[in-house]
């Protein structure tokens, strides 16, 4: 190492070795091939027969080519912005992020101490205060909340979370039309389309 020079490493904590990792991984070829996944969805099941998949009633049995294809066709980066563009969060490597758990029922009321089930203000709250530590890196809904209609209750999440931080926002929908409401808020908030996929701030 040259003198003056100054490395910085970030910890790691590795349980299986690369052998065992792999062993796994065949392991779990094996699994997908031969003894498959009960898929329940009908659609679902005419893209993975398309795909190359073999179907028995609702058993699909996938090819290890076809995992091993899809595998590598997953990014090996992917970066999420805050809602200013900056690029904050590189999904990458051994790279680790820390931030809200997500959708716990229960909330502590700050003003009684007791425990109540979680409600709106309770995810704007936690949004508020995430957004001011310099040691959380983004934001997912702290509470499943119960003062919405519960098929409407992700989006209010997104919502409270949307209004009170302006960190990355990792969100989860109950369905494709909410996920697709969800994305429009997101879209509003970055100022169309096209400004959000170039600085994406939602994962």
């Amino acid at each position: 190492m040259q003198p003056g020079r100054t490395i910085h490493c970030t910890p790691s904590f590795q349980v299986l070795s690369e052998r065992q990792i792999r062993e796994i991984h065949l392991a779990t070829l094996e699994v997908l091939e031969r003894t498959g996944v009960e898929v329940y969805h009908s659609e679902a099941r005419q893209m993975l027969r398309q795909a190359g998949c073999r179907l028995e009633g609702r058993r699909v049995r996938f090819p290890s080519s076809l995992v091993e294809a899809c595998i590598a066709s997953a990014p090996s980066r992917v970066v999420i912005c805050n809602r200013e563009g900056k690029r904050c969060l590189f999904l990458e490597g051994n790279r680790s992020y820390f931030g809200l758990g997500s959708d716990t029922l229960y909330a502590y009321d700050p003003g009684s101490g007791k425990l109540k089930y979680a409600e709106a203000q309770d995810v704007a709250r936690a949004s508020r205060v995430a957004d001011s530590l310099e040691n959380i890196d983004y934001v997912m809904s702290l509470g499943i909340v119960h003062d919405a209609p519960q098929e409407i209750n992700d989006l209010v999440q997104f919502q409270q979370m949307v209004e009170n931080t302006s960190k990355p926002i990792c969100f989860t929908a109950l369905s494709r039309r909410n996920l697709q409401h969800i994305i429009d808020m997101a879209v509003e908030v970055a100022g169309g389309m096209e400004p959000l996929q170039a600085s994406p701030f939602i994962t």
